[in-house]
């Protein structure tokens, strides 16, 4: 399992044995190719062996937290070239922290958010049914039906987006 597998490699980090750490991960990776403890545990072990290593998701959680999503997602956008398909955060976590903020009305910064995780994301419906969502709270309806229309493209279940475009047509 993916939580066995990243314990595992954690402890052989604790217990410097970071080529089998790696060896584990990379294969962990191929059986969860989406797995962002997977990449983040790796990018531990890489550093550990002085190989080249992308930043955590935790840096660019706390990039969004700071107000920073455009450094984030210049960032993204770098290390996504030494290090393509690399999964650099947690998908539900920047989507949780794009509608906490939308929450509290700042719908253009919810939004950068959301396109963050739709620029790492792009074959999730969710990103797009978030995204979208912030469009329409911001006031683009134009946005937020094109964003809705790409949700059930990706996930034909996605029975929200149905009904919003619904509602905004």
């Amino acid at each position: 399992f993916e939580g066995e597998l990243i314990n595992l490699a954690s402890d052989m980090t604790k217990d410097g044995q970071y080529a089998q750490a790696e060896k584990v991960l990379v294969a962990a990776i191929k059986w969860y190719p989406n797995s962002a403890p997977c990449y983040r545990e790796l990018s531990t072990v890489y550093a550990k062996l002085g190989k080249n290593a992308p930043p955590r998701g935790e840096h660019f959680v706390k990039l969004v937290e700071d107000g920073k999503a455009d450094v984030a997602m210049a960032l993204y956008d770098k290390t996504q070239k030494a290090f393509p398909g690399w999964i650099l955060f947690d998908e539900n976590y920047m989507n949780m922290i794009g509608y906490h903020v939308m929450a509290k009305g700042n719908y253009d910064y919810a939004i950068k958010v959301f396109q963050l995780n739709a620029k790492a994301f792009p074959k999730s419906a969710n990103v797009f049914d978030s995204l979208a969502e912030g469009y329409m709270k911001g006031g683009n309806k134009k946005e937020a039906i094109t964003n809705y229309q790409k949700s059930p493209e990706l996930d034909a279940s996605n029975h929200n987006a149905k009904e919003m475009l619904t509602k905004l047509q």
